[in-house]
């Protein structure tokens, strides 16, 4: 018999199988590639635009109980503002959000915060923090979505105690920790303008960056150079507070460097405007008797964005910078009684905020979802005021008489 092929051997039936076995192999194999690709595969950005939201909350003062009132109304209070945060937060109408704390988040707090320290306070916005924020400023993930400036308040403790209140630790403090140690802020803490006399470095980083779905954001802090004057000399000591504008426009070209275009301030400075519900008005005016218009006056054009703070004043308007271009500008109340919702919509290809408008949100506890306190809040609450109860409610005397 003449030598066929290896095939000419082997059964017909059998032939049948193997071509069938092999048929599955190559299926297998198309399968498992689809699922497991060889290498690193792009991801192909198909919006041409970014839509960025940043909830700003200035001047909390350590307001964690509820019990204000805002135009007649019940308003504030850790649970009633974590309850439109988190809203807010869930709405699903942006690629990231970002929360931006302009300065005085702590210091002149009610007994709830201040006679701890203020550590309750800290500890309520590490609540909203994601898993890429680490505790202190130290060049945190650029997906963190935490990032805030220094007020004047921040210093009312001296320098080392707030450097304890960023970075953690007990230190030289007696009182009942919350959490023990306590574990320090996963907020991302930037400023510009406030220096070591010594050197004349910062000492915070001046500014950070945030990327979402792709673009980067830079965030840029300054304190209002009236500190010195807020508080008694000791607190500031070895300290210089410069000029806002120039310490903010010394970092643009640095930022623009890396390629980045979009620009936030977070400000610890204001102005005065009278309230009104809605959008960003184009023809909104304010009184000029507020330091926040001059400051913007100055600003490289390269800033789109100042999250003001200090004079506890509602703002939400476009303010001209040093080219006459707009900046959007806003503050949103004090004391947990609102919050800013900025938006921003930043072109892919250039980096560069193509449309911005913001709406201040008085957190009303009247109406959805106020009438729903956050029940996390509303826990850290409770603790909080049972470890101050017993100092709260010492009695120090009495009067002989009724007082009038």
């Amino acid at each position: 018999m003449t030598p066929g092929s290896w095939r000419d051997r082997i059964p017909v039936k059998s032939q049948i199988l193997m071509g069938i076995c092999a048929l599955c192999i190559l299926i297998l194999a198309l399968v498992f590639l689809s699922v497991y690709p060889a290498g690193p595969v792009a991801v192909s950005h198909t919006n041409a635009t970014v839509h960025v939201k940043i909830l700003e909350i200035n001047d909390f003062h350590g307001h964690m109980a509820t019990g204000q009132t805002m135009s007649n109304r019940p308003v504030g209070g850790a649970p009633v503002l974590a309850s439109y945060l988190k809203s807010a937060m869930a709405s699903g109408n942006a690629d990231g959000t970002i929360i931006a704390l302009p300065g005085d988040v702590i210091g002149s707090s009610p007994p709830v915060s201040g006679l701890l320290m203020d550590e309750p306070s800290m500890l309520f916005f590490n609540s909203f923090a994601n898993q890429y924020c680490t505790i202190g400023s130290n060049s945190p993930s650029g997906s963190c979505n935490m990032v805030a400036t220094l007020g004047n308040q921040e210093f009312n403790n001296g320098v080392p105690e707030l450097l304890r209140m960023i970075n953690g630790g007990n230190g030289t403090t007696n009182i009942t920790h919350i959490v023990d140690p306590y574990p320090g802020t996963k907020i991302d803490y930037v400023s510009a303008n406030v220096v070591w006399t010594t050197n004349n470095t910062p000492v915070l980083p001046p500014y950070t960056l945030r990327t979402v779905d792709g673009v980067t954001v830079a965030f840029i802090g300054a304190d209002t150079i009236t500190t010195p004057n807020l508080t008694t000399p000791a607190n500031v000591k070895n300290l210089t507070f410069l000029d806002e504008a120039d310490s903010i426009n010394r970092y643009i070209p640095e930022i623009q460097q890396q390629g980045v275009h979009a620009i936030v301030v977070l400000l610890h400075e204001g102005g005065n405007q009278t309230p009104y519900e809605g959008p960003t008005q184009v023809n909104a005016t304010m009184q000029n008797d507020g330091r926040v218009v001059g400051i913007v006056s100055r600003l490289d054009p390269a800033v789109d964005v100042v999250l003001s703070a200090h004079t506890h004043e509602f703002t939400n308007a476009f303010l001209p910078d040093s080219a006459g271009k707009p900046v959007l500008v806003t503050q949103a109340y004090m004391y947990s009684r609102g919050y800013g919702d900025i938006d921003l919509t930043i072109d892919r290809s250039t980096g560069k905020i193509v449309e911005k408008s913001a709406q201040i949100v008085p957190t009303y506890a009247d109406q959805a979802p106020g009438t729903s306190p956050d029940p996390a809040a509303t826990a850290l609450l409770n603790e909080a005021q049972n470890a101050v109860d017993p100092v709260e409610k010492q009695v120090i005397g009495a009067a002989a008489e009724d007082i009038t």
